[in-house]
């Protein structure tokens, strides 16, 4: 299936200047694990790693300091079933720029240390590929 990730709205400011530096995941899941509830807790990465997403974690590019991104981006994902699986898009704020710029400061680089190498989660939605229209777009 080919998917294009168009753009956000109006995403909540994660980072000290006001905005985010937002990026998209994306992964296909089987229904029975969000049925049987196995994804409540954690993100694509955490299903990855247990072997829940079917295939790849794909990922855009990082759009920064803005709180409406624009992506326009095209990913193909690999599907077994359709009518059994989920599309998961997560969105997420990356904190690669804000690392950047603590290391550029003398003295700072002992708090590095107790930062967590971890992006900010903004957000994240389930479609149930079975309701996606098989030609042309549903927006």
């Amino acid at each position: 299936v080919k998917i294009t990730i168009i753009k956000g709205n109006g995403l909540p400011p994660m980072d000290a200047n006001g905005k985010s530096d937002p990026y998209c995941k994306m992964g296909i899941l089987h229904k029975h694990h969000i049925e049987s509830k196995r994804v409540q807790k954690g993100n694509l990465d955490d299903w990855a790693e247990e072997k829940l997403v079917l295939g790849s974690v794909l990922k855009s590019t990082i759009k920064p300091m803005t709180l409406d991104p624009v992506w326009e981006e095209t990913f193909e994902l690999q599907l077994t079933n359709p009518q059994e699986e989920y599309l998961v898009i997560e969105v997420w704020d990356s904190d690669d720029e804000q690392r950047r710029k603590l290391k550029s400061f003398k003295g700072f680089h002992h708090l590095l240390r107790d930062l967590r190498n971890e992006d900010d989660f903004l957000g994240r939605t389930f479609f149930l590929l079975k309701h996606v229209p098989v030609k042309g777009s549903d927006k």
